[in-house]
């Protein structure tokens, strides 16, 4: 069981949680890969694109010189535009433990199946 908490406190319970201590600043840089992914429900059901789509996507928004990409539901694709520093970059997720990593300037929980921010 995970509940996604970055940091915890002595108030909570994680006993029965997968604990991870001493992340890097690359851990930290990529949360997608960092956190398991929410896969009990299928509300929250997250898939990741392949290496070879997510190339794929970069090289394309790269050659038609794209300055600014809102990612809908895909934090992978946000995270690596973000580490190539082509573009500006702002996710749109359900999952809300990626406002642990992000800003407000970054990252917005979105429903997409109603549309609710």
């Amino acid at each position: 069981e995970d509940c996604g908490v970055l940091i915890m406190t002595a108030t909570e319970d994680h006993s029965k949680h997968r604990i991870r201590q001493e992340l890097n600043d690359v851990e930290l840089r990529f949360p997608s890969r960092l956190l398991y992914p929410m896969d009990d429900d299928k509300g929250q059901a997250q898939y990741f694109f392949s290496g070879k789509t997510q190339a794929f996507l970069i090289s394309e928004i790269t050659r038609l010189k794209k300055t600014h990409i809102v990612c809908l539901g895909v934090p992978r694709l946000h995270e690596d535009l973000i580490d190539v520093g082509c573009v500006k970059s702002f996710l749109l997720d359900i999952d809300y433990r990626y406002a642990q990593f992000y800003s407000s300037n970054d990252f917005q929980r979105y429903n997409m199946f109603n549309g609710f921010f």
